[in-house]
């Protein structure tokens, strides 16, 4: 039992097996941990939404699952998109075996997370009544709103760090790892969701300080498992720190995402300013669909955007990859694994298809037993 937790904490035995061997089975082996975590990540918001409607009422749900999420994914979405450019940087220098480069890549990662976690507390927190009142929050539960977003942007910062780092992990080829740590800060919310609301009767800032806590366990996870490894990716807290030219590449590659992120947040805003104006009970019965019936309707989008994420994350290791000689042969590889996605997409669709029907079966399972 010790012996499996501590592996919880050990990256691969061998970081570089991803690029060897047949490219269809690596790429299926990367792809599925990505695949499953679409799961819990839905199975979280399906759960906090039952406990939060049985619990506090239709205020509350209105308040934490109505336009908050919209206005926290205003500017976290936006950062996230941004720093997506760490991890093709740094899956490109770990594919071309640059052991400096990913090392650089792995510390400015970091440093722009920190930095870019502070600017999100700071704008989230003092923003947060301005951004309510343009969405038309109604006002029984813009107290509540205002209370859960603010707790939230205080503890914003391990999220933004955990996901950085699960990135990382992913861009060196490993996918499983930030699989567990999502599994672990699923039950951990779950059960002090539960815990905060049910028993201690905390409201809605018990529901904001469950997730803040669970992120916060997922990212001391993630950094001890990256300050554990000896590979180049090895995560120096002393270390982290600018490096000019990354940051240059990261914020060009990153801020296209970021942008589109942005885009797709405000269309969500507009909506949502209409729904909240037709009063409490209609921003509860919406924000009970976003939390539930959206949630099964993603896990059919968001599977095949798993296996594109995977696919992309797989393919930039196989960019520049060099060969037995040490000479870098950029298409070969390049166009192998774009082969072995075409492949295996139909695995992942297989999959999808079985893990839908599962989810769908117990969301109708909950809300009728619920």
């Amino acid at each position: 039992m010790k012996g499996r937790f501590i592996k919880l904490f050990k990256t691969q035995q061998d970081p570089n097996a991803i690029t060897e061997g047949v490219i269809w089975k690596q790429l299926l082996i990367f792809f599925f941990p990505i695949l499953f975590g679409t799961f819990f990540q839905q199975l979280y918001n399906t759960v906090d939404a039952i406990i939060v409607g049985r619990y506090l009422g239709k205020e509350s749900l209105a308040a934490v699952g109505g336009g908050t999420g919209f206005i926290i994914n205003l500017l976290v979405g936006f950062f996230m998109g941004l720093s997506s450019g760490a991890t093709v940087i740094t899956s490109q220098y770990f594919g071309a075996k640059k052991h400096k480069e990913v090392s650089l890549s792995v510390h400015t990662a970091f440093a722009l997370s920190i930095v870019g976690g502070l600017v999100i507390t700071v704008l989230g927190y003092f923003s947060t009544p301005a951004l309510l009142k343009l969405l038309k929050t109604p006002a029984d539960i813009f107290g509540l709103s205002e209370k859960y977003i603010k707790i939230y942007f205080l503890g914003i910062i391990p999220s933004i760090v955990y996901n950085m780092g699960a990135g990382i992990l992913r861009a060196i080829g490993d996918s499983r790892r930030p699989f567990y740590y999502l599994i672990v800060g699923t039950f951990v919310n779950i059960i002090l969701d539960f815990v905060f609301i049910a028993v201690f009767k905390m409201g809605v800032e018990g529901a904001a300080f469950a997730t803040i806590i669970a992120q916060f366990v997922t990212m001391i996870l993630v950094m001890i498992n990256l300050s554990r490894s000896e590979e180049s990716y090895k995560l120096s807290i002393k270390k982290i720190g600018f490096t000019g030219s990354i940051l240059s590449k990261i914020l060009k590659i990153g801020f296209p995402t970021g942008l589109e992120s942005v885009m797709y947040t405000i269309s969500n805003l507009i909506i949502q300013a209409n729904i909240n104006s037709f009063g409490t009970d209609t921003a509860a019965a919406w924000a009970a669909f976003g939390k539930v019936v959206n949630s099964v309707v993603a896990d059919i989008i968001m599977p095949p955007m798993g296996w594109l994420m995977g696919k992309v994350d797989f393919t930039n290791l196989y960019f520049n990859l060099p060969n037995a000689q040490g000479e870098i042969i950029e298409y070969p590889s390049l166009a192998a694994a774009q082969a072995a996605g075409a492949v295996t997409i139909n695995y992942g669709l297989f999959i999808n298809t079985i893990i839908n029907f599962v989810i769908v079966a117990f969301a109708v399972f909950l809300l009728i037993k619920f």
